[in-house]
């Protein structure tokens, strides 16, 4: 092939190893030894991923965005939040994040008593859902029902605009 480099053979590689290099056999590209996750698992003779940690990083985010790769990840975080350690996570951030779950709650006990009303749709792209209550204005307690109501999709897209 036009611009790739040449395959190396088992004798080769171990050579690298030895230097502390390897080579990824996605990119194909020669990188010191840290570059790549440790497998012991015994799948490899070196112990080390046969894919360097920034194409492990890219395959991985792009699994993540299939169906199947969305499941397995809800999955496992629904699993990793009834383990000891996951408890101990979410009281972490909770209490990191006091004014965000008071403004969460606040807008969860004016649903439940008629002090704001849910929509069926985005507000941002008018999909039919349960949306969630965006606090665009920040979390302190004057703008708790200050509140736009967005998909599950949009709300994540406005945290985090990556």
């Amino acid at each position: 092939m036009k611009g790739r480099p040449p395959k190396f053979g088992r004798e080769e590689q171990s050579r690298l190893i030895l230097k502390g290099l390897k080579r990824c056999t996605k990119c194909e590209i020669v990188k010191p030894v840290p570059e790549f996750y440790d497998r012991r698992d015994g799948q490899t003779k070196d112990g080390l991923s046969s894919q360097c940690k920034a194409c492990t990083l890219k395959r991985n985010l792009a699994y993540r965005k299939t169906d199947k790769g969305r499941e397995v990840s809800l999955a496992a975080l629904s699993k990793y939040a009834k383990t000891t350690k996951g408890k101990k996570a979410r009281k972490r951030w909770d209490t990191n994040h006091l004014l965000q779950v008071q403004a969460g709650h606040a807008v969860g006990h004016g649903i439940e008593h008629g002090r704001l009303i849910r929509p069926n749709q985005c507000d941002q792209c008018n999909h039919k859902c349960t949306p969630e209550g965006h606090h665009w204005k920040g979390y302190e307690p004057e703008y708790w029902f200050d509140v736009q109501w967005l998909c599950s999709n949009c709300h994540r897209k406005t945290h985090s605009p990556i």
